[in-house]
């Protein structure tokens, strides 16, 4: 049975925001590594994690067959969302 886990984060209405969640993926203070979340989510989970943004909200999906993976998912992904890696560049190719 695969288990399927979400973090959502509710956000400001403000306009730019709607490209916040992309950020997330290109790493964070801690992890500050392209890509590393998903290759995270990836080895534990079977496969990457996603994002979907709505106007008051973002919410982060991911999900796998074990508690296990998502207890070693979990750290890196609230690490990413609350600490992200925020540089100029991760914002022109969104």
């Amino acid at each position: 049975m695969t288990l399927i886990y979400a973090l959502a984060l509710t956000q400001p209405l403000i306009s730019h925001i709607w490209h916040f969640h992309v950020v997330v993926f290109c790493g964070s203070e801690k992890y500050p590594y392209l890509g590393y979340i998903d290759a995270v989510a990836s080895h534990n989970l079977g496969q990457p994690m996603n994002a979907s943004t709505y106007p008051d909200m973002t919410i982060y999906k991911f999900a796998g067959l074990g508690q296990e993976g998502a207890a070693n998912v979990l750290p890196v992904v609230l690490d990413h969302v609350m600490h992200p890696l925020i540089q100029d560049n991760h914002f022109a190719t969104e």
